[in-house]
C-alpha cells in the first residue's frame, strides 16, 4: 500500500520541479529584458573600448546593477541577451545554469573581474560573483564561494560526471599584472541551489607522489598566449607544456613560455589525469590562444566586431 501513496508522490513532485524552470518570457518581462539589454550592450562596449580609465570605469559602475536588474526578471533565462557582445554569457550542455562573467581593465597592473551565476528556474535564481583572487592564498588547494571567487573571463564550459553528481569545468583568463597572466581550469559544483567553486578532481603525478588539485592555473608570460581548451575529437583537456624562461625582474625571476608541445588530461572515473605529453601533438586545429567574447560563445577574431583586448590596444598606441 505504502508503494501506491509513494509512486505517485513522486511523480507530483517531479511535475513541480519541471514547472520551476524558466518559460517563455511573458510580454512585460520581455519588454523589460530587451530594453535593460540595449543598454547593458551599449555600457559594456563603452567598458571594454574606451581610451579613459575614468570613462571605463564610469561604465562600468553603471553597468553592474543593470545586469543584476535583467537577471533579477522572472523567466529572464529565457531571454539570450544576443546583443551584448563584451561580455562572456555561457550555458552547459544541460542548461542547468547560466555563467555570466567580464573584465573590467583599469591599467596596465589593475584588472578586476565580475560575474553572476543564473539558474535555470521561472522565480530568477541568481549569485553575484566577487573576484579576490589578489588575495586568495595557494588557490589551486582552496573550496571557494561566489563570495569568494578567483576571478576569471569564461571562454567554455563543460560538464562531466561523477559519484558526487554532475560537475562543470570552466575555462578562464586572468590578465593579473604585467608580468604574467593565468589561464584557469575552474571546477563549478551546484548543489541545493548553491555554487562552490573547486573540487579534487585533477590529478598529476609528481616525483612518485600523485598529487590532487581543486583547480588548474597556468602563470604565462604577458606576451605570450598559452593554448588552454576541451579538445572534443580527443575528449581531453589539452594546454601547451610552458618552459621557464629568465626575467628583468628579480620580483618575477622566469616566466613560462609555450615551447610546442602539449599536455593534457583525460576524464577517468570521474577524475582528471595528467598526461605528460601527448603522443601527436598535430593538431588541425589548436585550443584558441586567448578567449574572444563573441554573444554566447569563443568565436574567431575576426567575427567579434571590434572585441580587443587591452594589450592588442596598448601595442596600437604604441
Amino acid at each position: 500500500m505504502k508503494n501506491y501513496i509513494i509512486l505517485p508522490f513522486l511523480l507530483i513532485m517531479n511535475l513541480l520541479f519541471a514547472q520551476k524552470k524558466a518559460e517563455t518570457l511573458r510580454p512585460n518581462e520581455l519588454e523589460k529584458c530587451a530594453e535593460l539589454e540595449t543598454q547593458i550592450a551599449e555600457l559594456s562596449k563603452l567598458m571594454v573600448t574606451d581610451s579613459f580609465e575614468i570613462n571605463r570605469i564610469a561604465a562600468h559602475d553603471k553597468l553592474l546593477p543593470l545586469v543584476h536588474e535583467a537577471l533579477a526578471v522572472n523567466n529572464s533565462f529565457s531571454f539570450a541577451f544576443d546583443k551584448v557582445e563584451h561580455i562572456s554569457i555561457l550555458y552547459p550542455p544541460d542548461r542547468s545554469f547560466r555563467i555570466i562573467t567580464w573584465q573590467l581593465f583599469k591599467d596596465w597592473s589593475h584588472y578586476k573581474y565580475f560575474g553572476f551565476i543564473q539558474l535555470n528556474h521561472s522565480k530568477s535564481k541568481v549569485y553575484e560573483l566577487k573576484d579576490l583572487s589578489k588575495e586568495i592564498q595557494k588557490p589551486e588547494n582552496q573550496i571557494l564561494s561566489a563570495e569568494k571567487w578567483f576571478g576569471s573571463l569564461y571562454y567554455n564550459v563543460r560538464q562531466f560526471k561523477t559519484n558526487d553528481g554532475m560537475k562543470y569545468l570552466l575555462f578562464g583568463f586572468n590578465a593579473n599584472d604585467t608580468i604574467e597572466k593565468i589561464k584557469v581550469v575552474d571546477v563549478l559544483t551546484i548543489k541545493g541551489g548553491t555554487p562552490k567553486f573547486g573540487s579534487p578532481v585533477f590529478e598529476k603525478t609528481e616525483r612518485g607522489r600523485v598529487l590532487k588539485q581543486n583547480r588548474l592555473l597556468f602563470y604565462h608570460a604577458f606576451s605570450a598566449s598559452m593554448r588552454l581548451n576541451y579538445d572534443d575529437e580527443m575528449g581531453l583537456i589539452v594546454h601547451d607544456h610552458l618552459q621557464d624562461i629568465g626575467t628583468d625582474d628579480p620580483n618575477v625571476p622566469s616566466v613560462g613560455v609555450p615551447d610546442g608541445t602539449y599536455e593534457a588530461y583525460q576524464l577517468k572515473k570521474g577524475t582528471w589525469q595528467h598526461i605528460d605529453k601527448l603522443k601527436n601533438t598535430e593538431m588541425d586545429e589548436a585550443p584558441r590562444p586567448k578567449p574572444i567574447v563573441g554573444k554566447s560563445k569563443v568565436v574567431d577574431k575576426e567575427n567579434t566586431k571590434g572585441f580587443k583586448w587591452p594589450d592588442e590596444v596598448k601595442k596600437e598606441k604604441n
